[in-house]
């Protein structure tokens, strides 16, 4: 064996012991002994995505293709690289050529459909899975991820058949168990959704954080001191700190945890004692459980969500100043107007934004009612597109600029007649304030929203209107607007 060769033997039994830094080591000295061999290389990139380094692990995967282009594993790591880190139509590509060169790889073709599902292309995902399931019929991970190709296609007792088919070949697949969790829990059928969506902690898209004292369990809780962590995104925290009502009517003295941002705006929320941001060391408590383990605990399902409304609260000060600001913009008509204040971008960032967000410009036939004032809320990604739609108006740089999300939005909330928003946090600040909001959804739409209904159990004040069809705003808006003229006219009359 030569010299990069022997290295690269070391490498692998290094990184095999857990210790990567040192692996990358020998594989950087086996390049620098033989530059042109491409194990190294392609070695050398699976070690920096072990340590997480995603753009490194791509470098080296494109070298070592370089070095050896019917390399298939490299394609193949490379493109699920690219679409962790967003370049989607790029890891199509790179999946398509480790194809080109292994028509039958396996890997090749489940990373293929995933990457084509991320791209909003779940038919030819599904196909690609059932061409993965003709070679492997008892794959489990093309049967999961068929599942989730079919609920985008609105096809969901196929879907639920899927996930139970990848179960029953691999009971412990924690992916399955939680996609399965959230399938359950749209069609609600919530003990089984709950149960099933806690395995969400042994997938890698949810680390379960470690506390000095244990997880509740569900019992007795009064006189325990208990922390509630928020684990997701800004709208779940919103949505479930209610709870922490329920747990202290049970007589537990309440810490919530919840993100920097939002620290102010959840402060004054019923049934806690303190509230800490998530990069604070929490105190020494009895009891601790994520916000998102706590219906499941409680037992909630669509007939007993707490609903008691408002649970949160603009700050009076704010509320004066984005008042004024709302009623005096220059350059209004003369008269009453129905001002509406609309969200339409999601963290493009998530997975969950995939068909969620409608464009701005799909607001058109809202913006052509007479009377009506569209005022922008979004904040962040989104923005870009306030020129698609000339007329919106802008409520400044200033508007919840600083470290503190939505005060200001939860202000301005107060002195509009509506909002509308795509399926964001905003639309969770709507109904915690117990404002009126219309939703609009994508066909099928994230678990919480169930199906087949123009109302939620979670917010009173809220009303969801949905796609007809995958992918069609235009008709959705079309629709949101002609309801909106009846109301507007049924009221004046």
């Amino acid at each position: 064996m030569n010299r990069g060769r022997a290295m690269v033997e070391q490498g692998v039994q290094l990184a095999r012991q857990g210790r990567l830094e040192e692996a990358v080591g020998a594989y950087e000295r086996a390049i620098a002994a033989e530059p042109g061999l491409a194990e190294a290389h392609y070695n050398l990139g699976i070690a920096h995505r072990a340590l997480g380094h995603m753009q490194d692990a791509a470098s080296c995967w494109r070298r070592a293709i370089e070095l050896k282009p019917d390399l298939v594993p490299a394609h193949n790591n490379l493109g699920s690289a690219l679409l962790e880190l967003g370049q989607v139509d790029a890891a199509i590509a790179a999946h398509r050529r480790a194809l080109a060169v292994d028509p039958r790889s396996l890997a090749a073709l489940v990373n293929l459909g995933n990457a084509l599902r991320q791209a909003g292309r779940p038919d030819e995902a599904a196909d690609t899975y059932r061409a993965a399931l003709a070679q492997k019929p008892d794959e489990a991970m093309a049967h999961g991820n068929l599942g989730l190709a079919l609920q985008d296609l609105g096809a969901l007792d196929e879907a639920e058949a899927e996930y139970r088919r990848a179960l029953a070949l691999r009971p412990d697949y924690a992916d399955a168990h939680r996609n399965l969790g959230m399938l359950l829990l749209l069609l609600g059928r919530f003990a089984e959704g709950w149960a099933e969506y806690r395995w969400r902690w042994r997938t890698r898209w949810h680390p379960r954080r470690r506390f000095p004292f244990p997880a509740w369990d569900g019992g007795d809780v009064a006189g325990k001191r208990i922390l509630l962590h928020a684990e997701q995104g800004l709208g779940d925290t919103i949505m479930f700190s209610r709870l922490a009502a329920v747990l202290a009517a049970r007589g537990a003295r309440v810490t919530l945890e919840a993100q920097p941002a939002l620290v102010r705006l959840l402060a004054g929320l019923a049934g806690i004692e303190r509230i800490l941001p998530l990069s604070a060391a929490p105190p020494a408590l009895d009891l601790e459980v994520p916000l998102l383990d706590l219906p499941g605990l409680l037992g909630l399902d669509a007939g007993n969500v707490p609903a008691a409304m408002p649970y949160l609260r603009a700050e009076p000060e704010r509320v004066a100043r984005w008042r004024a600001i709302v009623d005096s913009r220059p350059g209004l008509e003369v008269g009453p107007s129905f001002k509406i204040g609309i969200v339409w971008q999601g963290n493009p960032n998530s997975i969950a934004d995939l068909g969620r967000s409608p464009p701005l410009g799909a607001f058109a036939p809202l913006a052509a009612l007479p009377g009506v004032r569209l005022i922008a809320l979004q904040k962040g990604a989104g923005r870009g597109q306030l020129s698609a739609l000339p007329g919106v108006e802008d409520l400044g740089a200033d508007f919840d600029a600083g470290p503190d999300a939505f005060l200001d939005t939860a202000a301005a909330m107060q002195s509009l007649d509506l909002v509308i928003s795509a399926d964001t946090a905003a639309a969770h600040l709507a109904g915690a304030l117990g404002r009126p909001c219309w939703i609009v959804l994508k066909s099928v739409p994230d678990w919480r929203w169930m199906l087949d209904r123009d109302g939620t159990p979670w917010y009173p004040t809220l009303r969801l209107f949905r796609q007809a069809r995958r992918g069609d705003w235009d008709e959705l808006f079309r629709r949101v607007a002609a309801v909106l003229a009846a109301e507007r006219s049924e009221a004046t009359r």
